[in-house]
């Protein structure tokens, strides 16, 4: 077979360059950029930049935390800025926040409400009035003042003599109304009535105690909460449309179509040629065999193939793929693709085998005494050069889409990144629903690029050496 024949073809030429296309950038567009194609939610240079300061955060550590701010603040670029401005708020006011959460507690059914009610207005409970740490101490203090003139008070309630709780109510007017319906009854209920007092105002108290250690611990949760707005902020967002950063967008994982279709691209291509390969093998080696012997090994593989050829090679495949699981490797893929795909290569050598298996070269090839092997390889096999690539290459094409067809249908690996599973994705994620032709548009210009130049090339092929249509 004559290469050089073959560029006289114009449409072998045409589908070459189609199938060279697709076959650079699968292979040397990865070199270029070599970004992880499964890594989900790509981070920015400036995400990057932010881990120390997270890590800084993370170990209570406020000091570097606050240098790498200052260092951060350096750097132009308006979304950070937010954020870090964000996080040195909640560094110096983060531990106010988790005092008014605390303020909070407090139900409205208890005496003390209002008193509570005015530490949460100087903890920032009202985002018109700016939080005054001092005056929320100042009102801690009050309210330990009342709770141990409560105390007190009790006391003196469980003693029966009342002279002294003037002395406590004159300047503690919440605790003289607390008190005075006590007062006003039966003094042998007293005891039991302070005693009451005091179990509520020590559940109170509790929370005074927990506000006033609030206030004085520093809590990284705020600022780290600050923090993980640069995930929403520098992270690269999902199902983002085409870019000066990237050309393709993003998909439903935010990951890099245009890398991530390369690398599908590979798959589907190391899928299709091995695919390819062996169908042609098989079917090559048994047509082979079948159109040279002919008798019973003729009948008996005729027999396989037709069965082969009857049985719809989809359903062998879903059959077989849903038998062997998730497998999780592309060999197998391409070995069931290629037991399926043989039958037809198989039945074309045969029926060319048969027609030269008596012709006078062969006839006398046998004379000369050489084995089957030997006839078959030197004396047969040079006419059936031309149509074994043609087929190959159909083979190849065939195995492509198939492998597309079965990815989509979602059977095979569900981790692998091929252009079917990227169809699959984008069905599953309903990018076609809701218009984001990016995630499947260019996949599928892919699919049809490389397949129909294989097409083109078998039909140069085709034209070039079949000699009904050469002339």
């Amino acid at each position: 077979m004559n290469l050089k024949i073959m560029f006289r073809s114009g449409r072998f030429v045409t589908g070459l360059i189609f199938v060279l296309i697709v076959l650079g950038y699968a292979i040397f567009y990865p070199i270029i950029n070599p970004t992880n194609p499964k890594q989900d939610r790509i981070p920015n240079p400036l995400y990057v930049e932010t881990e120390k300061l997270r890590a800084y955060l993370e170990a209570e550590e406020y000091e570097k935390a606050n240098q790498e701010i200052e260092r951060l603040s350096e750097i132009e670029d308006e979304s950070l800025q937010k954020i870090l401005a964000e996080v040195k708020s909640a560094l110096e006011s983060g531990h106010i926040k988790k005092a008014l959460s605390g303020a909070k507690q407090i139900k409205k059914t208890h005496p003390l409400y209002k008193e509570f009610e005015t530490l949460r207005i100087t903890l920032g409970f009202d985002s018109s009035i700016p939080a005054d740490e001092e005056a929320a101490r100042a009102e801690l203090q009050k309210l330990t003042a009342h709770h141990q003139s409560v105390l007190a008070v009790a006391e003196l309630l469980k003693s029966g003599d009342v002279s002294g709780i003037e002395a406590y109510t004159k300047e503690d007017q919440t605790l003289a109304q607390e008190i005075q319906p006590i007062l006003e009854s039966d003094p042998s209920t007293w005891a039991e009535s302070a005693e009451t007092l005091v179990k509520k105002h020590e559940e109170t108290y509790k929370w005074v105690l927990e506000i006033q250690k609030r206030l004085d611990t520093f809590s990284n949760e705020e600022p780290l909460k600050a923090l993980a707005g640069i995930q929403k902020t520098l992270l690269v967002p999902k199902n983002s449309p085409p870019s000066k950063t990237f050309p393709l967008g993003t998909d439903s994982f935010s990951r890099n179509i245009i890398v991530e279709m390369a690398y599908g691209a590979r798959l589907s291509l190391e899928i299709g040629f091995s695919a390819g390969v062996v169908a042609t093998l098989i079917g090559l080696v048994l047509g082979l065999y079948a159109g040279f012997k002919g008798g019973l090994p003729d009948n008996i593989i005729t027999m396989l193939t037709n069965t082969f050829i009857v049985i719809p090679s989809m359903v062998i495949m879903i059959l077989v793929s849903v038998a062997l699981g998730q497998v999780r490797s592309w060999w197998v893929t391409s070995l069931i693709i290629s037991l399926t795909a043989w039958p037809w290569t198989a039945r074309a050598v045969r029926a060319q085998t048969t027609s030269l298996r008596n012709r006078d070269h062969v006839n006398m090839a046998r004379i000369t005494g050489y084995g089957t092997f030997h006839i078959i390889l030197t004396e047969i096999m040079p006419y059936l050069a031309s149509y074994i690539v043609m087929a190959f290459i159909l083979q190849v094409a065939s195995g492509i889409m198939t492998e597309a067809t079965i990815a989509i249908l979602g059977i095979g690996d569900p981790t692998a990144i091929s252009l079917g599973r990227m169809i699959n994705w984008a069905l599953q994620y309903e990018s076609v629903r809701s218009g984001r032709w990016w995630e499947f548009v260019p996949v599928a210009l892919c699919i049809t690029l490389v397949t129909f130049g294989l097409y083109l090339m078998n039909s140069g092929m085709d034209e070039v050496f079949n000699p009904k249509i050469r002339s």
